[in-house]
Parts: C-alpha cells; structure tokens; sequence
C-alpha cells in the first residue's frame, strides 16, 4: 500500500489566478519538511508498479528547474500526474497545457525562474492564506501586476536570492536564504513605476486566462487557430484582398499555418487576435469569423509594448567550442563537472550533450573518477586520523565521541565518514587490547 501525501490543496485552482506547478512542488515540500529533491525522489519510488504515471516520466531528473515544469511538455505532464496521485488532489490548469495544442512556445515566451507581486503577497499575508506563484505571472507578455500595476520581482530585494533552491527552510512568502518576507520592497514605488491604468501590460493573456477558466480548457482545440485564419482568409481571397490579409503575420507563415496547419506561437497569435479585433480565446477557439470586426480596414495599429519581438535565432560556432573541449580533455587540471564545463563555455548541458555526446561521456567519466578518487583519499585521511588518535591515546581515556570532536575540528571531513572511520579503528583497538 502506497504511503500518500498530506492533501495539500492547489490554490485559486479553476480560476485565472491558479497556482503554477514549480509553486506547489515547492510548497508541498515545505508542508512536509523536507526538501524538493528529497520529496520527488520519494513520490518516484511510490509509484513504482503505476504504469500509467511511469510512461509519462520514465526516469527523475537529478534536477528541474522552475521553467521545465512550467512548460507544456512530458516531464511537467508526469510530474502533475505523480503529484496529483500522491496527494490526491486535482491539479489540471497548473501549468500553460493550453500550449500543447493549438499554440506553441517561442523561445523567451516564459520567464525561466519565479518572479512575484509583493503587493499581491501583502493581501495573501493579510487574509492569512499560504502564499503562492500564480501560473499567469510566468508569462512574459505581462509587463506588470494585472491586479496592482506594480513591476514584479524575481530576486529578494536584500540578499538577491531567486527563490529557485530546493531547499526549503521558510513558507514561500518569505526568502528561503535571508527569511525577509517578499512581500515589501527594499526601496518604496514611486508613481512613474506604477503602471497608468490606459497603458497596455499584457491585458489579452490575462482575458485569455480568465476564457479559460470560465469555459475550461476542453473549450479550445488544436485545430481551432486554422478554422479561425482558414474562415477569415476565404473572406479575402473572394474578394481579391489577400495583400490586406497579410498584414496580419508574414505572407509565408500565414499559408503554412493554412495549408500545412502549422502551429503558432502565443506571440504570434497574439499579434494575430489584436490585428482582427479580437479576443485571444475566440481567435483560439475557431471563432473569430464570427466576432472579429476588422475585416474591412484600412491598415493595422502598430502593436502594443507588451507585444515582444521575437528573438533572433544565435548561432554558435560549433567548431570552437569542439576545440575547447578537447583542451579540457587533455588539460591535468582538476576535472571540471558537465555543468560547470557548460557555464564556462556559455552553453547549456543539452547542447554539449546534443552536439558533442562523445566528449561529453568523456568528460563525465573523467569527472567521476576524479570524485572517486577524492572520496577514497577522503576515507583514508580520516582512517589514519582516527588509527593515530587511538594509538595516541591511554587506554583508560578512550572515547569515540571525543575522537569524532578531535579529527572534525582537524580535517573538516563529514560526519559519516568520521563515524565509519572512527568506528573500525575503535574495533581495532579493541581486538588488540583483548
């Protein structure tokens, strides 16, 4: 029988407010006392036999950071499928699932770590309610709070943490490295970091979510934007207009979405539903034919700021980088881990692994005979340390405790090894005095 966890509820579930995933793992650990990685790593071995929530996350990753279970894809699906069953409770909507079918995200469409309200987190403290990182605060489109127009933040205001650790010391309403609530500001909001009421900070995502909620995800399909283009473009080309409908997006990517059914990122269809008039869900949904009152204009309104322009793809010099790796290889300096290689060559893990998977094996098994050979180095200091301090010491004096103070304060080695160490040469003491 499976040990289940306390039901802790997702909060604001069902409405545009709801909860993101990284938050209630997050707090989930906390509920429980231990930490992020210790709490995945017991919810994986419960489920051990559940073949559906198995398929869906074949193997735990030794880390997930914030912006991988924000996104739509299978390790977010299975960690919400291994969640819900250990806790028993639902947790659809928590994260942007609607993603997965009809849209698609662009690269920078998600903020990568937390980022929060403190406003927001002042009225949670004040009504005595668990705070949380709302879902919708994730998306980049928005440029401030939807509810307090104030800029979010995304570092403590006194220590500059992210609030991304797994370890958790402290509720989420207070930074897990100094304990300062998040909830005010270092430095008091002067009225021009107030957003004005008239200015746009991303006001289509948040109707977009609220759709949602209202009408439930079911509500959309993956086939609705191209109804919803198909029905409009049929408008213009029977009345020989098309150079009008092209104002909408580029001509190519247009037709690819109408003839092949490509999909569209949010940006994209939100430049899509503001040049028709319309809202983000009708245009989603397959309805914009019907709604849309821009079918006869004369040009499109420049787009908002909240409207970001996609960046350019960066292209990296596979070659250098291929060089530098093999002056790692061949470098005798200590051995450096895969993800400390990525940060020195400014590249991700998934890159090197992607393009390089020779070297990189290379690399790691490099890596991990170089630990190996620290922690049997590490064995042996506190072998000989705890072997001379009992051959040091009178018989009548002896004290594993005493020795276990001794050799931590002289080699700083962990209290594990100490004990194992200290505890055969106790033994052998022992064996010799009888």
């Amino acid at each position: 029988m499976n040990d289940f966890l306390f039901p802790v509820a997702l909060r604001a579930l069902g409405t545009s407010e709801v909860e993101s995933l990284p938050s209630y793992l997050h707090r989930l650990s906390y509920k429980h006392g231990v930490y992020v990685g210790e709490l995945l790593r017991y919810c994986y071995r419960q489920i051990e036999g559940h073949e559906e929530i198995q398929s869906a996350l074949p193997f735990l990753p030794s880390y997930i950071g914030v912006h991988s279970l924000l996104r739509s894809n299978k390790l977010a699906k299975g960690v919400q499928l291994m969640l819900s069953y250990m806790t028993r409770q639902p947790l659809e909507g928590a994260t942007v699932s609607v993603f997965n079918g009809p849209l698609t995200l662009s690269r920078g469409e998600l903020h990568h770590g937390f980022r929060w309200c403190p406003e927001c987190f002042a009225e949670m403290e004040a009504f005595g309610q668990d705070c949380y990182f709302k879902l919708i605060w994730q998306l980049r489109a928005l440029l401030a709070c939807p509810v307090h127009r104030t800029p979010f933040l995304t570092e403590c205001d006194h220590c500059g943490c992210d609030q991304a650790s797994y370890i958790k010391k402290r509720p989420l309403g207070r930074c897990q490295e100094c304990g300062v609530t998040l909830s005010k500001r270092k430095a008091r909001l002067k009225k021009k970091d107030i957003v004005s009421s008239w200015q746009d900070i991303g006001r289509d995502v948040v109707e977009l979510f609220g759709d949602i909620a209202t009408y439930g995800p079911d509500s959309l399909t993956s086939s609705g934007i191209w109804q919803s283009l198909d029905q409009i473009f049929d408008y213009y080309w029977k009345s020989g207009r098309e150079d009008e409908f092209y104002q909408l997006l580029s001509r190519d990517h247009l037709l690819s979405v109408i003839h092949s059914q490509r999909r569209l990122c949010l940006n994209d269809a939100r430049k899509v539903a503001f040049g028709l008039g319309i809202s983000l869900y009708d245009l989603i949904s397959g309805n914009a034919a019907h709604v849309t009152q821009a079918l006869d204009f004369g040009h499109f309104c420049p787009f908002p700021p909240s409207f970001m322009e996609i960046s350019s793809k960066f292209k990296r010099d596979h070659r250098a980088i291929l060089k530098r790796l093999a002056r790692l290889l061949k470098s005798k300096d200590e051995p450096l881990s895969l993800k400390a290689i990525a940060a020195e060559l400014d590249v991700s893990v998934g890159y090197l692994e992607y393009r390089f998977p020779e070297q990189v094996k290379q690399l790691v098994s490099r890596h991990q005979a170089y630990i190996e050979q620290q922690k049997l180095a590490k064995r042996r200091l506190a072998q000989s340390k705890a072997l001379e301090y009992f051959a040091g010491c009178d018989e009548q004096m002896v004290s594993r405790k005493q020795a276990y103070r001794v050799i931590r304060e002289e080699t700083g080695l962990p209290k594990w090894m100490l004990k194992d160490a200290i505890q055969k040469a106790y033994r052998v003491l022992q064996v010799a005095c009888n």
